[in-house]
């Protein structure tokens, strides 16, 4: 009922009509190979002509190679393609609580009432699939299959910027075979991508990226920049100490699986690019972690996951920075139990 009614509040007939980001992966699959993949201007004509009007701040911009794994659903009209997308990400949902509802029994009734989940279908957006390749890569994990649990996480690059400390979990555990797969995985995929366009559509997208147009509205995203707004110096200084705190407690991690877990949380936190879906990960996150995280630290994270934590970030600047703040406040206190365990071993060991 809760996540009925958060979804009631949703711009719902996006999802209904298709005029949302789907229209640009399906544009990424038509012009895959296109020199004008990433051209907005390309983009934009092609979007009057799918949905019959354009989306502002919107285009493709994910790497080239996504375009080449979304080219078959061009092979269909677009709202055919349309409703296979979002079926398949049904599917996603199923096998991601699968194979991690043992992880965590609450993980269903999260799932049910989360703002993020709607946000997902209603946006037409893709981190439902995120969702299923970390745990299919963690799934092989656990027995042991290193090498195609890097496979599996180099999928996750259709999202770079969310995953960039998860190498560091295979680094501290030892698992070099994951991050030899991520490295076989990646080097397909950047030939790929190279494969549409070459080295000039991809310096293209770097251009793009670089746009602030391509990353509107800091006051509705769930990371620092809700705290930040547009000032980069301030973003990066915050995002570094992050990085640095996050890093820290994957190092004194219990397992990969929980490093794994502060990867999502610290990832998202230092996106410089990211909104309500992304917030998906941290459903999976609590799940990785529910067993290290000390009572406060448990407790913060599961405040931030609840509904209501939402309602803030909806609502703009400065509320929307209650977000952020919430997340800050579950690796302090983490951070402060590991600092005071560390500092009390040595009594210990005199002792």
């Amino acid at each position: 009922m809760i996540g009925l009614m958060f979804f009631a509040f949703m711009p719902w007939s996006r999802m209904i009509t298709a005029k949302n980001d789907f229209v640009h992966f399906y544009i990424g699959g038509l012009y895959y190979g296109h020199p004008e993949i990433f051209s907005p201007e390309a983009n934009y004509a092609k979007q009057r002509e799918l949905i019959g009007a354009t989306l502002e701040h919107s285009f493709f911009g994910r790497p080239a190679f996504y375009g080449f794994f979304l080219k078959p659903l061009t092979w269909l009209g677009y709202m055919p393609a349309y409703w296979l997308f979002q079926f398949g990400s049904l599917v996603a949902l199923a096998i991601f609580l699968k194979l991690n509802m043992r992880r965590y029994d609450r993980l269903l009734p999260l799932c049910l009432m989360s703002p993020a989940l709607a946000a997902n279908f209603v946006n037409g957006q893709d981190v439902m699939y995120l969702m299923l390749f970390c745990s299919i890569s963690l799934a092989c994990i656990e027995k042991d299959w290193d090498l195609l649990a890097g496979l599996a996480l180099a999928a996750c690059a259709i999202k770079p910027h969310l995953f960039v400390m998860t190498p560091l979990a295979a680094v501290f555990f030892k698992r070099w075979r994951v991050l030899a797969g991520g490295a076989i995985g990646g080097a397909v995929l950047i030939a790929l991508s190279l494969a549409s366009g070459g080295l000039k559509s991809q310096l293209e997208l770097m251009r793009q990226l670089g746009n602030p147009e391509h990353s509107p509205y800091p006051d509705l995203m769930p990371s620092l920049r809700s705290l930040t707004g547009d000032h980069n110096g301030a973003f990066l200084a915050l995002a570094l100490a992050v990085i640095a705190a996050t890093a820290w407690l994957m190092y004194r991690s219990r397992s990969y699986e929980s490093a794994f877990g502060w990867a999502l949380i610290g990832g998202l936190l230092a996106a410089y690019h990211a909104y309500i879906q992304d917030c998906l990960l941290l459903i999976l996150a609590i799940a990785l972690l529910a067993d290290e995280l000390t009572k406060t630290a448990r407790a913060l994270l599961l405040v931030t996951i609840l509904p209501f934590a939402y309602l803030a970030l909806a609502a703009g600047y400065p509320y929307s920075g209650v977000f952020p703040a919430l997340l800050l406040a579950v690796i302090v206190a983490q951070l402060a139990n590991s600092l005071r365990v560390r500092s009390a071993q040595p009594v210990l060991a005199r002792a």
